[in-house]
């Protein structure tokens, strides 16, 4: 467990002592208690989806052309032929 040195002002240091009285605890399980409460009374925050990380970007970019659609059977089966050299034999692909 590591140490943490605080300063309170004397109305906090009253009130820490008298709860850790009340309760029989040490002041320093009272501090422990005491944050373990807000951590646990925090609100879950739910992890960002890679959507939601990059959402600013969408639209941000130029595709470079307005002809993307243009080729796309001929442009695929050229790097199937490069990927595969027995495409390469066959007469259904050319």
């Amino acid at each position: 467990m590591s140490a943490l040195n605080v300063r309170i002002d004397p109305q906090t240091a009253a009130f820490l002592e008298r709860v850790a009285r009340e309760r029989g605890l040490t002041k320093s399980e009272v501090v422990r208690l005491a944050l373990a409460t807000l951590r646990d009374q925090r609100p879950k925050v739910k992890a960002a989806t890679s959507f939601e990380r990059m959402a600013h970007l969408i639209g941000s970019w130029d595709s470079g052309g307005m002809r993307l659609s243009e080729r796309t059977g001929e442009v695929r089966t050229n790097a199937a032929r490069k990927e595969n050299p027995f495409l390469r034999l066959s007469p259904s692909f050319r």
